[in-house]
């Protein structure tokens, strides 16, 4: 079937990206986001089918890529699948396919978007992800108040990252903003690109100043430094891009970070801390769970403080003090490179995730397991789940080589060269976008996501139309 009718092509992406914001939820067993990728699968196959493909364009050389990492991770796979089925604790071949299709998906929805618009105005891809992320945010908060008003959360029904249904209430925790996603860190991720969007259409009707304020204030109450931070620099950065190329300064471009800080101001208001344990219930070598002035640390302090900005920013100080090696997780990918070096061409997608996991499983007691989690500064392996990169670029590394990340970073280049900030401010707000999600991916986040897809497509279109 070969889809005719733009409108309908707009309620698929719609769909798409609602169901991608799904995370904490599945349906008859399959979690939406496993939904949402075959949806822009279907999507890019109908509209391959209505035209052919242009072999010279930027588009073609991201499915170029595309094509080579899912050939490398299907090679490795046929020859490992032996020793990943006996040392690995997950299924390969479903854990392999979901990343590859994830993969795919990435470009459909770039080819996908890029045609679209190819002769259109993108405004109405921006209003899609405007009003998905106005929706998300209003669930995401929903979310966060259930706690703070003791009525019923939302029905997550999907296991978490630790294997079973994702927790949230944790004694003498402070309360992180976790939305529709089954960790916090994975709603800033999605919800911080869309927010410069707001501003874009706010220029041409004000009640979207007043719409912004829902998901920045998402975005502060997940507390998450590394999103709350990307999205201060990627707004400064444009700013400072676009005051260079015009040889003036555009403070209209700074209003995003002003109303980032008056929600910091707000969401302390309400600040939510869950009560301790009682005594009865608290469990052996863990007093923090029946106190709550018990702190590791000042980091640990500053985690758990009810003021946000002093959570959020004061964990600055160990990134400067220690670089990125205070980062738990990428000292163990230090330690990764130094033991097995890196090849040209990786070890394939999924299957790189694998092997780290199978080379740095921590055996801790259940005891030892209960402290290292609310101490919050360990990263553990529980027994049956596998470790992620936390890092979009060191997951491609490992997976597809330094042939593939340099590939894919060329392409970047390619893609971002010639910003055209001097054009309009809806490129402006485009870049900051990109911005967000480069930089998150440096800490957060390690598969590509489909807002970064959609903006690549969006800038590729735009581009062509000027």
């Amino acid at each position: 079937m070969i889809l005719k009718n733009k409108n309908i092509v707009y309620l698929i992406l719609f769909v798409g990206f609602l169901c991608n914001a799904l995370d904490a939820f599945s349906i008859f067993g399959i979690p939406f986001p496993w939904v949402s990728t075959a949806i822009f699968i279907f999507l890019f196959i109908n509209l391959f089918i209505d035209k052919k493909f242009e072999i010279n364009s930027l588009t073609s050389q991201y499915f170029f890529w595309t094509i080579y990492c899912v050939f490398i991770t299907l090679i490795f796979l046929f020859f490992q699948y032996e020793t990943l089925i006996t040392n690995s604790v997950a299924n390969p071949i479903l854990y392999v396919s979901l990343r590859l299709l994830n993969f795919f998906s990435f470009f459909s929805i770039i080819y996908s978007v890029n045609k679209i618009l190819n002769k259109e105005n993108s405004n109405k891809i921006i209003e899609l992800i405007a009003y998905t992320s106005i929706i998300i945010s209003i669930l995401s908060l929903i979310s966060y108040f259930s706690y703070v008003m003791n009525f019923p959360d939302l029905a997550r029904n999907r296991m978490g990252t630790g294997i079973g249904f994702q927790s949230i209430v944790k004694a003498c925790t402070v309360l992180r903003n976790y939305g529709t996603f089954r960790e916090p860190s994975f709603l800033a991720v999605w919800v911080a690109p869309t927010i410069p969007l707001y501003f874009y259409k706010a220029r041409e009707k004000k009640y979207w100043y007043v719409l912004s304020l829902l998901p920045t204030i998402c975005l502060v109450l997940t507390r998450s430094l590394t999103g709350v931070l990307s999205f201060i620099i990627a707004v400064f950065l444009v700013f400072t891009l676009s005051s260079y190329k015009l040889s003036k300064l555009n403070l209209q471009l700074l209003i995003p970070i002003f109303v980032l800080i008056g929600c910091l101001v707000f969401s302390n208001l309400i600040a939510y801390k869950f009560p301790p344990l009682d005594e009865d219930q608290c469990p052996p070598y863990t007093p923090d769970y029946c106190s709550c002035e018990y702190y590791d640390d000042d980091q640990d302090r500053a985690k758990n403080s009810t003021n946000i900005a002093t959570s959020i920013f004061s964990r600055l100080s160990a990134v400067i003090n220690s670089g990125i090696t205070s980062f738990d997780s990428l000292n163990i990918v230090k330690e990764n490179i130094y033991e097995n070096n890196i090849s040209i061409l990786g070890s394939g997608l999924g299957i790189s995730n694998i092997k780290f996991s199978d080379n740095y499983a921590l055996n801790k007691t259940q005891a030892s397991l209960q402290y290292s989690i609310r101490n919050g500064a360990i990263i553990e392996r529980y027994e049956d789940s596998i470790v992620s990169f936390n890092n979009l670029y060191l997951n491609i590394l490992f997976s597809t080589g330094i042939f593939g990340i340099a590939w894919l970073i060329l392409l970047l280049i390619k893609t971002l060269k010639n910003l055209p900030v001097n054009r309009s401010q809806y490129n402006q707000y485009l870049n900051m976008g990109i911005f967000v999600i480069i930089l998150m991916y440096l800490f957060q986040g390690e598969e590509l996501s489909v807002w970064f897809a959609t903006f690549i497509g969006l800038f590729l279109s735009e581009k062509k139309n000027v």
